[in-house]
């Protein structure tokens, strides 16, 4: 398959390694399409109202599916066997199903949470697992942006690398798992 940049741009065979594929530029693309819809609440992103929730839950099917499609190494979830059968029948295998209430509550500074009507309370560790959740969503969030930026031909702003787009997917998946965890 051809090798080429957001920018079709391309110089050396080192240049080369670090370009995405067309098939990724196409998955990236459609990752910058969707997350140029989600709504914000202020300077955030929307996960409180219904129309944030659709759309945040379609984004996050979609990162589930360029993680897959572009063979990014999925952190370790085997704790679920230690889940509740409710929590179970929410994760019900080893997959990554990314779930926009988990990233709500990663949101929260409170020691309390509810999910699917059941209260969880959450120790320091967790809030701290929170917090770095939300740093990698943001970090995540700013690639894309930064592809997007990139993409236009008038910008001086650099296409992502293709290991800063997977060190992103990577950094994001094992900061989700460690708090869902």
């Amino acid at each position: 398959s051809s090798v080429v940049s957001c920018q079709g741009q391309a110089q050396g065979t080192e240049a080369q390694q670090e370009l995405l594929h067309k098939q990724e530029i196409d998955i990236v693309e459609r990752l910058a399409e969707q997350y140029g819809r989600l709504p914000l609440d202020g300077s955030s992103t929307d996960v409180g109202s219904e129309e944030g929730c659709q759309a945040v839950g379609m984004f996050l099917s979609s990162l589930e599916l360029a993680a897959q499609q572009m063979a990014v190494r999925a952190a370790p979830r085997t704790y679920r066997t230690t889940f509740s059968p409710n929590y179970r029948s929410l994760f019900p295998d080893w997959a990554r199903h990314y779930r926009v209430d988990v990233l709500a509550a990663s949101t929260e500074q409170h020691s309390a949470i509810h999910v699917n009507g059941d209260k969880f309370e959450l120790s320091p560790e967790a809030v701290g697992h929170g917090e770095t959740l939300q740093q990698a969503w943001a970090e995540l969030c700013a690639m894309i942006v930064r592809w997007s930026l990139a993409s236009d031909d008038t910008s001086p702003v650099s296409c992502p690398t293709r290991s800063e787009v997977t060190n992103a997917l990577v950094k994001l998946d094992y900061a989700w798992a460690s708090f869902e965890h």
